[in-house]
């Protein structure tokens, strides 16, 4: 009975994309995309070829455009962030997480070993030799017509959480080495004695570390998410290697924006003051609630790391108390560390944009809310559970957007089903899966998502992997069946 819901949708696939899966039509969707990216969309251009998977590829006839200029950004990306013309290994954090699910579902390990040689080649062509640092972010990527490295040469992390996990099982020593690079963020050998500061961006491939005023690159700030990134990455490696110095910089780090917070509110500016942030980073953002998400995954894999634990909820609560305006029901992008509001024609803009977008500079409600549910899954939290019911009926009332992306609607997909694992209560799995309905019929393309409804590409950086992950998850919770043993985390 339970299939009877998305038979509805079947009309809109072709006859072969659910041959192998008949019945089943999400995981059929799923399995086409990947056959798809593996057949048309890897790397067999210029003179080496590799197994990367290429970010930008028109649904029409699989051609791979060679410029940005050839293919317009859309709204809300900078064209300085793409990877067009070539391969970014991080913008496919999500994809690679479907494709290993993937294979645990349907028992093909074809999917897993496909990540396994993109991964492995991504180390070959696109690791700095000098520092180790890996060419992806939003500033570097791997070009394959050119067969080297391309972009503005910066090196950083985004905010999936880093694959650690799935790059160590390929190459232990080049994840030890990317890990390790991190230190070229600092401002210093020895990061406490410049207090922690750091610089999100660092120059690919150069031993040195950043200037103390930050006054030679203007456009990079210590944000605070990318803090919580790098205690996440030092805790992984500790894991692994019981290095003291690790655990060092897991603490220090990790303690940075806690130890700059108005306690009275615990809540902290998104980036710290140096000459660079003053006119940006002086309010508590939504996106603090990243750097809380980042701190719980740190001790979730160093449980010794208890602070990481009680300041990370401390925070996430403080975000939510303070941001939160019942008066008209939706959360402010920003509010003075006092907990005052801030109240502008900017703000107000924000205020009343749809709450689905994922643009970049604001749009963070579909993702705030999965947060929130990791929250209280992990932590058993009521409050953190109440926030997430609360953005999921935000969300539900608000209209999808006429154009949206294959990272919006699977995030929309992955918080219901967050919610009704916490909550078991039907109509989280319905609405789920209505969405799910409306992501292939608008996005779903001769095997590829598109990354927006009526678009003609595919782009790895609006998140079609988080597309893809959130159908595997609706097809396996629609079934009634477990997760196979030794399936990837759902989280992002």
């Amino acid at each position: 009975m339970k299939r009877l819901a998305v038979v509805c949708f079947l009309a809109v696939l072709p006859a072969h994309a659910f041959a192998a899966d008949r019945g089943d039509p999400y995981l059929a969707v799923v399995r086409h995309f990947a056959d798809t990216l593996l057949e048309k969309g890897r790397d067999t251009y210029g003179p080496r070829k590799t197994a990367l998977w290429c970010g930008v590829i028109s649904v029409d006839d699989y051609s791979v455009p060679q410029s940005a200029k050839d293919v317009p950004a859309t709204a809300g990306v900078r064209d300085k962030d793409r990877s067009v013309g070539g391969c970014n290994l991080y913008q496919d954090v999500s994809s690679i997480h479907a494709f290993r699910n993937l294979s645990k579902i349907v028992g093909d390990d074809r999917y897993a070993q496909a990540t396994r040689d993109y991964i492995n080649d991504y180390f070959q062509v696109a690791q700095s030799p000098v520092t180790g640092q890996l060419a992806w972010g939003e500033h570097a990527y791997y070009d394959v017509f050119k067969d080297k490295v391309a972009g503005p040469a910066i090196h950083e992390l985004l905010e999936w959480t880093p694959p650690w996990e799935v790059l160590w099982e390929a190459n232990p020593q080049a994840t030890t080495r990317e890990i390790t690079a991190l230190k070229y963020h600092f401002c210093a050998e020895d990061p406490a004695t410049d207090g922690w500061m750091f610089n999100r961006h660092a120059d690919l491939g150069k031993i040195k570390y950043e200037p103390t005023d930050f006054t030679t690159r203007l456009r990079s700030m210590p944000w605070i998410k990318h803090s919580g990134l790098y205690a996440y990455s030092y805790a992984f490696l500790f894991k692994k290697t019981r290095n003291p110095d690790l655990k060092y910089r897991e603490n220090g780090i990790g303690e940075l924006y806690w130890n700059h917070r108005n306690p009275e509110t615990n809540l902290v500016q998104s980036c710290l003051n140096t000459p660079a942030s003053v006119e940006n980073g002086q309010y508590s953002d939504m996106q603090n609630s990243l750097l809380c998400y980042f701190l719980l995954k740190t001790a979730h894999i160093d449980p010794s790391d208890s602070d990481a634990r009680d300041h990370a909820m401390a925070m996430l609560k403080a975000v939510d108390h303070y941001h939160w305006d019942s008066a008209t029901g939706h959360y402010r992008e920003w509010v003075r560390t006092d907990g005052t509001p801030v109240v502008s024609a900017e703000t107000e803009k924000y205020a009343a944009a749809n709450p689905w977008g994922f643009s970049y500079g604001g749009g963070l409600i579909p993702c705030y809310g999965r947060i929130m549910a990791y929250a209280a899954r992990t932590e058993k939290d009521a409050t953190c559970r109440a926030a997430a019911i609360r953005v999921a009926s935000i969300l539900g009332a608000a209209p999808l957007p006429e154009s949206f992306t294959p990272e919006e609607i699977g995030f929309g997909i992955q918080l219901n089903l967050d919610l009704y694992e916490l909550t078991s209560e039907q109509p989280y799995l319905d609405d789920a899966n209505r969405l799910g309905k409306i992501a292939v019929e608008k996005l779903y393309a001769n095997g590829l998502f598109r990354r927006g409804p009526g678009e003609k590409y595919y782009e790895a950086k609006v998140g079609p992997g988080d597309l893809a992950e959130g159908l595997l998850r609706l097809s396996l919770r629609l079934d009634g069946k477990p997760d196979p043993a030794g399936i990837d985390d759902w989280s992002f």
